[in-house]
């Protein structure tokens, strides 16, 4: 299906006016979920999702830049970095079903372009520590040592184990 100009800009309109729906409010830690600092966003506006997705949230933190909501950007930001400081890396989802298993890192790239926005936004805040702490250069993190492991395992060729003779 392919839409036309005024199809996506009702859909851009849609999403611009509901930013504050998708917003959730951190749960305390329990047996169960793993507790953010911060509030996040969700992929809805509906009750479906009340967790924090890794992905959900850098893909909606690139449309929360573009949409001039760079605080909340980086309040995202900043739950990643939490995950990767408190976890080493940052789970597919805040659920401690799910620690061990991540997804290729998009937390270096949201941190340099949510306190790129703030550094830029009239009269925002200034990036807090943690998110100046650490936006390395490609994957190789000291502080993120699981995101190196994934990505290296990405890249690195796939060797076959089974004799083809």
């Amino acid at each position: 299906m392919q839409l036309d100009a005024t199809q996506i800009a009702a859909v851009r309109q849609f999403i611009a006016a509901n930013w504050e729906r998708t917003i959730r409010q951190p749960a305390a830690q329990s047996a169960h979920e793993i507790a953010l600092p911060h509030p996040f966003v969700v992929p809805t506006v509906g009750p479906e999702f009340r967790l924090f997705f890794y992905w959900d949230s850098y893909f909606a933190s690139e449309g929360l830049l573009r949409d001039g909501h760079g605080e909340l950007a980086r309040m995202q930001a900043d739950n990643m970095l939490h995950l990767i400081a408190t976890l080493g890396y940052v789970p597919n989802y805040a659920h401690v079903e799910h620690d061990g298993r991540s997804q290729p890192p998009f937390a270096s790239p949201l941190v340099r372009a949510s306190t790129s926005a703030a550094a830029t936004a009239p009269g925002s805040a200034t990036p807090t520590p943690r998110s100046q702490k650490s936006t390395p250069s490609g994957w190789r993190c000291a502080d993120c040592p699981m995101a190196s492991t994934i990505m290296g395992n990405m890249l690195r060729p796939r060797v076959s184990t089974t004799s083809t003779g």
